[in-house]
């Protein structure tokens, strides 16, 4: 064979070599998915593109060369595409470090773009002779000065990082193929130049070019693996560090939260002992004392002294109220107070309630009359005693001398409810709503000058919803109250 005949099989060659590393690379990139890949993919689809050209050329006839001339403007032009996204990309050209080479690189980009743009349309509209060969002159100029941006960059940021220096030495073969293929193309209508032996020399340059900018590709990789391995380290170590202190701050926070603990059950003891003592020492004396004066009551024939008696009893009943309504306040604050219900029959409850008010109704000529169904409720039986002494207690206290007191209770298939009535001095509206709003009511003297302490009512609101009741007040202003509690039976 001779050289004409030798260079089809050089073209095909070098065109299937360029396009085994530009599809490698593309799968790289697809698994990968760093764009300095896809930049490279580019460059070596556009060297692969622009070669086959040649081979085209020859093997084909000259309608065929004719337009494989066309399409290596566009071919050429996405090679430097290609090759200044790659450059920008390797060096890190960035518009925060670089702002003016940056978009030096951006406007050759697009210079690039609008040359094919442009050649498209006056291929397929226009088909202008003149226009064809100013592109490809303007094709060729800009090739150059993509070249001379290149060597230039790699000259400025030399120092810059370490990887700059590995891409200067290594761009020569490209920069040197460029220039001679470039200047090859400019003075082939003025001189008598073997094309032949320029492709086979920028053929042989670009292989070798395309050998080492995997090379450097590959120290890429290796800095970007260092540098992300290095950054997982400082994150780690932050993290590390913010876990330590706020693993410091939380042994801080638990620490004073078992110190508050401690303190709070210390606090908690003294309370219970001081109940404890309010009800032994005060309460049970005042009971024992009441119990006496009754004893000694009957043998008082002075009137004077039966009086003070009276009053002297009124005085400790009052007094026996107000503890009583401090210790149940007390028992449903306490830290722990369960609710523990039991099948309770409620005419029972009644019963009880209406002996221990007995000696009080009997004071004023009040019957308290019991209307129940004998329904059993599920209930905290000690709450519900409670409960019922505190509206009892205030019937009495409010109702009239010779007056009735009514405690019932009404079963239906969904609920039980448990009233008290009486026929007293009723509810004020400001009254009523600050018990509804949770404040302790102001205290109201009873029929008798009885005082009330307002606990009462505080804690009976406060027992029933413990026990998944509901509490209605139905009164008005001297028409007397009734005091109704509704407990659902799917709750009860």
């Amino acid at each position: 064979m001779n050289i004409i005949e030798d260079k089809e099989i050089q073209i095909l060659i070098f065109t299937i070599i360029f396009g085994v590393f530009g599809l490698y690379h593309m799968l790289t990139y697809l698994v990968l998915r760093y764009k300095i890949l896809l930049y490279y993919s580019i460059l070596i689809f556009g060297l692969t593109a622009h070669w086959s050209l040649y081979f085209i050329d020859k093997s084909v006839q000259l309608q065929s060369s004719s337009i494989s001339q066309k399409i290596s403007v566009l071919t050429a032009m996405i090679t430097i595409i290609g090759m200044l996204l790659f450059t920008k990309s390797y060096l890190n050209i960035r518009n925060e470090k670089y702002r003016i080479l940056n978009s030096i690189y951006i406007n050759f980009v697009l210079i690039a773009a609008t040359i094919c743009v442009f050649h498209i349309i006056n291929w397929f509209l226009f088909n202008n002779v003149f226009l064809q060969k100013a592109l490809s002159v303007i094709a060729a100029l800009l090739a150059l000065g993509a070249i001379i941006l290149i060597l230039f960059s790699g000259v400025v940021l030399f120092k810059k990082n370490r990887l700059n220096k590995y891409y200067l030495y290594s761009s020569w073969p490209l920069i040197f193929s460029a220039l001679l293929y470039t200047g090859g193309w400019l003075l082939k209508n003025s001189f008598n130049i073997d094309k032949s032996i320029l492709i086979l020399v920028t053929s042989i340059l670009v292989v070798l070019q395309l050998l080492l900018f995997s090379v450097i590709i590959g120290f890429k990789f290796k800095l970007i693996e260092e540098t992300n391995f290095k950054l997982q380290l400082d994150i780690n170590e932050d993290l590390q560090s913010k876990v330590a202190e706020r693993t410091e701050e939380l042994e801080v926070a638990r620490q004073s939260l078992e110190n508050k603990n401690a303190d709070l059950e210390e606090i908690n003891s003294i309370k219970n002992k001081l109940f404890s003592l309010i009800t032994h020492d005060v309460r049970t004396p005042l009971q024992n004392f009441g119990s006496i004066i009754d004893l000694l009551e009957s043998d008082l024939e002075n009137d004077i002294k039966i009086e003070l008696s009276n009053d002297l009893k009124i005085e400790i009943s009052e007094k026996l109220e107000m503890i009583n309504g401090l210790l149940q306040w007390s028992y449903k604050q306490m830290d722990g107070v369960q609710v523990k219900k039991e099948s309770s029959k409620l005419v029972e409850v009644f019963e009880n309630t209406k002996a221990e008010f007995t000696r009080m109704a009997k004071e004023k000529n009040i019957e308290i009359i019991i209307d129940t169904d004998s329904s059993s409720i599920n209930i905290d039986r000690n709450m519900l005693k409670i409960i019922l002494r505190n509206i009892v207690s205030n019937a009495l206290k409010f109702s009239p001398k010779n007056s009735t007191v009514i405690i019932w209770s009404l079963t239906s298939d969904k609920s039980v409810e448990i009233g008290v009535q009486d026929s007293g001095s009723g509810m004020k509206s400001d009254w009523f709503l600050d018990f509804l709003s949770n404040k302790r009511p102001s205290t109201t003297l009873g029929t008798n000058g009885e005082k009330g302490t307002g606990f009462g009512l505080m804690i009976t609101k406060d027992f029933v919803e413990m026990n998944g009741g509901e509490i209605f007040i139905d009164s008005d202003s001297d028409k007397g109250t009734t005091i109704r509690l509704l407990f659902k039976k799917d709750v009860i």
